[in-house]
């Protein structure tokens, strides 16, 4: 995502995909940056849980656009196309 600033801090968001692809957010604080070295360390966590509304299964990104700022979330349905689909491909 964007980094940003915070109360004169430098952010980094990144995902989380250590327990499933897009598992969650990061809020990395950079604690170090010039030309020779780059260190930051995680200071928060965004939970796909915490989002309301049907997107809440997990994050990809979050950006800044202007005035807004934008998350990227993902939720898993079941249609019977994609699953007969995903039956076909098996067999093949």
């Amino acid at each position: 995502g964007t980094p940003f600033v915070y109360n004169g801090k430098l952010f980094r968001p990144s995902q989380d995909s250590s327990r499933v692809y897009g598992g969650r957010l990061v809020l990395n604080e950079v604690v170090q940056l010039n030309e020779n070295t780059f260190e930051e360390k995680p200071v928060a966590y965004v939970e796909p849980a915490q989002l309301k509304g049907p997107y809440n299964e997990g994050l990809h990104t979050l950006s800044a656009a202007g005035n807004f700022t934008v998350i990227d979330a993902k939720r898993n349905s079941f249609t019977l196309s994609n699953f007969l689909a995903a039956v076909r491909r098996r067999i093949k």
